[in-house]
């Protein structure tokens, strides 16, 4: 399972890192940001949970965005999440 990260965090941090080549072991030291930059990058958004969002309404556990004719109460749980969701300033 991949793990995604905040590549920013990583400045400032060095890695060594070690292969075995035809003249014996090799020791490379870098910085991890660079080596973050030339690695491909997960097609993710971040998610925004029910608890976090603009939209959920607390006292009643509905979300005023879905919640509306056609679906007069839409319940949601607090780590539930939708594509809608907008972080709560």
């Amino acid at each position: 399972m991949a793990k995604y990260i905040d590549a920013d965090r990583l400045d400032g941090w060095g890695i060594r890192l070690s292969r075995t080549t035809e003249r014996g072991d090799e020791v490379i030291t870098t910085n991890a940001m660079e080596l973050a930059n030339v690695l491909t990058a997960a097609d993710v958004i971040e998610v925004v949970r029910c608890k976090d969002c603009k939209h959920y309404a607390y006292a009643d556990g509905v979300c005023r965005l879905l919640t509306n004719n056609y679906y007069p109460l839409v319940e949601m749980d607090e780590d539930d999440y939708c594509s809608k969701g907008v972080r709560n300033e």
